[in-house]
């Protein structure tokens, strides 16, 4: 009967200590999150700028990609207005990086 009350009482240690140990990274972290949007308000609302010009300028890109012609194998004229295509998207993504990671 000794034997298997202090089984028991191991397993619902165990059991405990896991718990605490699996949830104290995300009430840490849930409590980062908290300060950093309840703290200072104009965080959140940076943040959210900084998302919708993301997403501004990754369309943009996607748009600049979508018109340009395809690939020319002869045309060298042809060829040369693609690949300003392709840096001008770059030029964008880069901005809509900047946009979420500021340097």
């Amino acid at each position: 009967m000794l034997a298997a009350t202090t089984t028991t009482w191991v397993v619902i240690g165990f059991s405990t200590a896991s718990a605490l140990l699996a949830l104290a990274p995300l009430v840490a972290i849930a409590g980062i999150v908290i300060e950093q949007c309840i703290g200072d308000p104009t965080i959140y609302e940076r943040t959210m700028k900084g998302v919708d010009r993301f997403i501004e300028l990754t369309e943009k890109s996607r748009a600049e990609l979508l018109s340009a012609p395809r690939l020319p194998l002869f045309d060298s004229a042809a060829a040369a207005e693609v690949g300003a295509a392709i840096d001008r998207a770059l030029a964008l993504k880069d901005g809509a990086r900047r946009a979420i990671w500021p340097v």
